[in-house]
């Protein structure tokens, strides 16, 4: 807690995304935790943080691919609504083939991050798998990102 001695909380970090979370380093130098403040059993907290890893990896991998989808109906629409050589940009072969190329991307990361879900409810989604996910996840949001900025005439 704050203002306990050898607690000490550094500066929030700059990071590119989740802004609504601070993220900021935390110092702990011989702090004494009062047994009534003791959550869990002594000196596991390491191991519970780690089991809960697959878990918090399958949450940002569920926010990666609904980012995506996001992002990509609002392209949708503005492709339908933007005007340009007598019609809508979504009339436009190049374009449909990239939206398509992108809607197939994020059906694929749907279809593996639902697994991870799937597999999270059974008790059975390992650290591995759940690493995977966020990391594809999370690789799809920037890649559908970028793509969509191009198509919102960049």
């Amino acid at each position: 807690e704050r203002g306990m001695p050898g607690f000490e909380r550094g500066e929030n970090l700059a990071k590119v995304g989740m802004r609504a979370n601070d993220t900021s380093r935390l110092f702990l130098r011989d702090v004494r935790v009062p047994a009534a403040n003791l959550v869990g059993n002594e000196n596991m907290g390491f191991y519970y943080m780690m089991n809960e890893l697959p878990q918090e990896r399958l949450y940002v991998a569920t926010l990666g691919v609904a980012a995506s989808e996001a992002v990509f109906e609002w392209t949708r629409d503005h492709l339908a609504q933007r005007q340009a050589f007598g019609g809508p940009l979504s009339k436009m072969q190049l374009l449909r083939h990239r939206m398509a190329k992108l809607k197939t991307d994020i059906a694929v990361g749907r279809a593996f991050v639902d697994s991870c879900i799937e597999r999270h409810d059974a008790g059975c989604l390992d650290s591995q798998t759940a690493s995977m996910a966020k990391a594809w996840a999370s690789e799809l949001q920037g890649r559908v990102a970028d793509e969509c900025v191009q198509l919102h005439d960049g």
